[in-house]
């Protein structure tokens, strides 16, 4: 009875999450002495026990936490190799902070409650964190018309499309984000911006492309729209650490998800091109085939496809980057430039001043809004999430904060357009694609700086390997989206300057 007590204190905190909950029975299979040993090597036990037992050695065989190479479990030296901006070294740091909180949360209600079933020499911090990465980088997830292989936030993933692209959290979200900004002094405007950002935030993560191009007759004396929407997955730590949303509603309902680990199952490994394999599961049989898709030699490995994912999430799920992988999804994150110093530090300060002091610095009111816009008060966390480059440029989220972030004072009257597809002016889309390409050429030197600084020859180890192909990766996105931003501001300059472009004039010349 104390040992079902505890299970369903563990799955209540886990809230139902699969590898939450399996992770617990890893860790006792695996360093629990009473779970470890082979007890039923004899098959005293009968047909389960011959089961549990050869389940047991093959846990036995998985690599221990010092032989994994996800990012995870790296140590600060070896993750300075992926260099600090990088997108999978900033999820390193977020796990490393919010880890310690989030298992001393669980040794608290359910551990430190049950300290027989739950030791804590065997259920440590870094053995549970071991367990779910082991899951989920191993489990196989099933669910109606879908089979594939898990990855950590696999099956989060799906849900969160749901109101990524416009589903009913979609709408609750962009609605919670619209009444939060309504209550910082009903300020709608600000509402406007959050919803709009937001907007931009969800068709990041979709592949169709969001370009409008001008007819011949086309005025010069206008920027053409010709950034495309990037296909990127904008599902990093910080929005996977948000699930509260997640719960099933009437409209959402399907069946339950299948997860489970397969011994051996997990050896076939990953394929990007050559997709020599296929595998489906059977819930009557509860039996997981593979089915060859073509011939295979002997002596040749079984390969499958894990899933589509960008060069980022393998390395931070799976701990390897594919060979010769290339996604347009790939992404470096950008950090926006901060603001300058003003008169006004939030909407609070803007309205304790007098009237005379309000006149004094009038010409600053503009800043004090972008302020207001920014700060934590006003939504500023939410706009600066998911801003990052691909190799076509900026994505819609961070063009949008940057054309705010640079709006003159005059453009500030009507700031909400800053995030809808036409630009706001050739000179505010200049000065934008000018500062992303001074920031992105920063990024891609220190990649340069960090390569020429290491003289001597690397150890060849796998954690040095998938930190190599991240940089390579990071630094053929930063150089393709630096072209495309130097170019656009060449496009830009030559209308502010010339009033045509090199391009519309060939155009012409060619009609």
């Amino acid at each position: 009875d104390k040992a079902r007590r505890a299970h369903t204190e563990y799955v209540r905190f886990c809230a139902d999450d699969h590898e939450f909950i399996l992770a617990a029975a890893l860790v006792l299979l695996r360093f629990h002495p009473a779970w470890c040993t082979d007890e039923d090597k004899d098959g005293a036990g009968g047909d389960d026990g011959a089961r549990r037992t050869a389940f047991r050695r093959f846990v036995s065989t998985l690599p221990a936490p010092e032989e994994q190479t996800n990012v995870d479990f790296w140590s600060d030296a070896e993750a300075a190799a992926l260099g600090s901006a990088a997108r999978v070294a900033k999820h390193r740091r977020r796990v490393h902070e919010k880890l310690p909180a989030r298992f001393a949360e669980l040794d608290a209600k359910v551990f430190a409650l049950n300290r027989d079933l739950f030791p804590p020499d065997v259920f440590t911090a870094g053995r549970w964190w071991w367990a779910i990465h082991t899951l989920g980088s191993r489990c196989f997830n099933y669910e109606p018309r879908r089979c594939e292989m898990a990855s950590v936030s696999d099956g989060k993933n799906r849900r969160r499309r749901n109101r990524q692209m416009g589903g009913p959290h979609a709408r609750r979200r962009r609605r919670a984000a619209a009444d939060a900004a309504t209550a910082l002094g009903g300020n709608t405007r600000l509402a406007a911006v959050l919803e709009a950002a937001d907007a931009a935030d969800d068709s990041s993560s979709t592949s169709e492309a969001a370009t409008t191009s001008g007819d011949d007759d086309t005025d010069d004396s206008t920027v053409e729209t010709d950034s495309a929407a990037s296909d990127a997955d904008t599902d990093d730590a910080s929005s996977s650490e948000s699930d509260s949303d997640d719960t099933a509603t009437d409209e959402e309902e399907e069946e339950r998800e299948t997860f489970t680990m397969v011994p051996l199952a997990d050896l076939c490994n990953h394929d990007d091109e050559r997709e020599a394999c296929d595998f489906e599961y059977d819930p009557a049989a509860d039996a997981l085939t593979f089915v060859a898709t073509k011939a295979i030699e002997a002596g040749s490995q079984v390969l499958i496809r894990y899933n589509g994912m960008d060069a980022w999430k393998f390395a931070k799920y799976y701990g390897f980057v594919p060979p010769f992988h290339k996604k347009n999804a790939d992404c470096y994150p950008i950090d926006v430039p901060p603001l300058p110093a003003g008169e006004f530090d939030n909407v609070g300060d803007a309205r304790r001043i007098d009237h005379h002091t309000l006149q004094a610095v009038a010409s600053d009111i503009a800043l004090a809004t972008k302020r207001q816009l920014f700060s934590a008060q006003g939504g500023g966390e939410q706009l600066l999430r998911h801003c990052h480059v691909t190799a076509k440029g900026p994505n819609p989220k961070l063009l949008g904060v940057m054309r705010l972030r640079y709006m003159s004072r005059d453009e500030m009257s009507d700031y909400p357009r800053a995030f809808l597809p036409p630009p706001l002016s050739t000179k505010n889309e200049l000065a934008v694609h000018a500062k992303l390409a001074e920031i992105i050429e920063a990024a891609l030197g220190e990649i340069r700086a960090f390569e020429a600084s290491s003289t001597e020859a690397p150890v060849e180890t796998a954690r040095g390997s998938v930190a190599a192909s991240m940089r390579a990766r990071d630094a053929q996105v930063l150089s393709a989206a630096l072209d495309s931003c130097k170019a656009r501001a060449n496009e830009c300059a030559e209308l502010m300057y010339y009033g045509t472009t090199k391009a519309v004039v060939a155009r012409r010349a060619v009609l």
